[in-house]
């Protein structure tokens, strides 16, 4: 039966009743019991972008996030089901590829109707409670606020300028001028506002966020009822902006030059493409340097709160009774094939983060190396809470995978979508098999011509250099992987409703 044929007449009552599904055996497949009821706390954290490889080769010392791993599982091959902001948040907390769920770029926004993260949790008897940017999108009042009982604005009415980094109250936040100078070039060149404000952590915004939802989850226990909080955070997303010790925590001519900043993305057709679209060849050295000094800086900030959240989580006693998703919506270039930010198909920038964990449910200090994208998040978190999954829902769940450790219980390939027309037509998709990464693009990303198809082996090539589409040896994996994604895709529903564009602001 195909997933179109899923979809309940009414939208507003997908979810599948209104209390936790019953267990099913999993003994013979080797998916250990269960030793206790199912996690009754859930804490989501979110970054906005987060630069991946630093989390896979240890080149940026990060405390905290090391310590999540240490108690759960990290997938290390999970992907953006859209590698930019809104549609891949999107796909998690839908379930859903944009194809469906109909937020296909960052003025669209995800309607009410489509069935939810919050629909699913609150239908199961949870208090849902968020904290901070979670798309999708709001209007300009913050008044389209999709399924959730708070919102920081609504609690902090200064918060829309404190996002901003405008001064609100109390200290003053200001401006390096030698940076400034710099970034000015930097946005003469390419258009991209990387440069923020150094900021006293009182007034920081990701602070404030944290802030509330600790306070929320302490709240939410006094009462004594199933939570979910979901913290999602605005760092390390540019404009760059922290606290002072985190603005000068690198020195940007020691990373103007660092080793991953290497000449081997010349011999890749596509990113000199992506260069010379985005203006990433004017850059100099002093450039890339500042741009990865304040970048990495923000990383090391968030890091930094990650460990505030778990020390308070340790002294609430909630540590090891919270079941905890860490993630990211997207990844990030920082120099990586000559290249910034995301919004392509290359690992740094589609490559997400995701760490569950859970005591006595998900296996402590292990790797999980199958293939998740953003829209599996949503039923994992689903079936590890014995929650039900809404119907429709196209992402498949992994919580048997991550618990037994076995792959091949979990979804068996990722795919990724980019860059829609008004029409709803994608201009390029990826999809992740086995060891093999494949893209492929259609006239609309390269109008005056360009690489199409790009596919690696990430087991022997995980920086991808070497693209293998372009041997001939390689033809027939190229057709499988196609075929693969084209069967997927047509077992996708047509959208849900109708594409939605946010108007434009005067």
């Amino acid at each position: 039966m195909k997933r179109r044929e899923l979809l309940g007449a009414s939208l507003a009552t997908a979810v599948l009743g209104g209390c936790r599904a019953a267990g099913s055996d999993t003994g013979a497949l080797g998916v250990p019991e269960r030793l206790g009821p199912p996690p009754t706390r859930v804490l989501v954290i979110g970054w906005d972008g987060v630069y991946t490889p630093a989390m896979r080769d240890g080149s940026l010392a990060l405390p905290n996030v090391d310590r999540l791993r240490a108690l759960g599982t990290r997938c290390t091959r999970a992907w953006a089901s859209y590698p930019l902001c809104a549609p891949a948040r999107g796909a998690w907390l839908s379930g859903l590829p944009s194809l469906t769920n109909a937020q296909i770029g960052n003025n669209y926004q995800l309607n009410e109707a489509v069935p939810s993260l919050i629909q699913a949790f609150s239908d199961a008897g949870f208090a849902c409670e968020l904290y901070g940017k979670q798309h999708s999108n709001n209007d300009e009042d913050g008044a389209l606020l999709w399924g959730y009982q708070r919102w920081l604005h609504r609690k902090h009415p200064d918060f829309r300028e404190l996002a901003k980094g405008y001064q609100v109250e109390g200290e003053e936040t200001w401006k390096d001028p030698d940076d400034q100078v710099v970034f000015d070039e930097i946005e003469a060149l390419t258009g991209v506002p990387f440069g923020g404000q150094i900021r006293p952590q009182a007034q920081d915004p990701d602070h404030v966020l944290q802030q509330e939802a600790m306070a929320a989850i302490a709240r939410l226990e006094d009462q004594g009822q199933p939570w979910l909080v979901n913290l999602s955070q605005l760092g390390p997303h540019h404009p760059y902006s922290m606290p002072e010790a985190f603005w000068y925590a690198l020195d940007p001519e020691t990373l103007a030059e660092e080793p991953w900043d290497r000449e081997g993305y010349l011999d890749s057709a596509m990113a000199r493409r992506l260069i010379g679209q985005r203006g990433w060849a004017d850059l100099e050295p002093r450039h890339r340097g500042l741009i990865r000094a304040r970048q990495f800086g923000y990383l090391l900030y968030m890091d930094a709160l990650l460990g505030q959240m778990l020390d308070f989580l340790e002294q609430q006693g909630l540590l090891e009774k919270t079941l905890i998703l860490f993630q990211s919506d997207h990844g990030v270039m920082a120099g990586d094939k000559g290249l910034f930010l995301k919004t392509d198909f290359f690992a740094a920038a589609s490559r997400i983060s995701a760490i569950f964990t859970c005591p006595e449910l998900v296996p402590a200090g292990v790797d999980y190396a199958g293939p998740l994208s953003s829209m599996d998040l949503l039923p994992t978190l689903l079936s590890l809470c014995d929650v039900p999954v809404p119907k429709g829902t196209v992402g498949q769940p992994a919580g048997d995978a991550l618990r037994a450790q076995a792959p091949e219980l979990g979804p068996q390939q990722a795919l990724s979508y980019l860059s829609f027309n008004p029409e709803g037509e994608p201009q390029g998709r990826m999809i992740q098999k086995g060891v093999y990464k494949a893209c492929f693009h259609n006239g609309f990303a390269f109008p005056n011509g360009g690489p199409d198809v790009q596919l690696y082996n990430l087991e022997l090539d995980p920086d991808e250099e070497v693209n293998l589409a372009e041997d001939p040896a390689y033809e027939d994996t190229l057709a499988r992987l196609l075929d693969a994604l084209e069967r997927e895709e047509a077992g996708y529903p047509d959208f849900l409703v109708e594409p939605y564009r946010m108007p434009a602001k005067e």
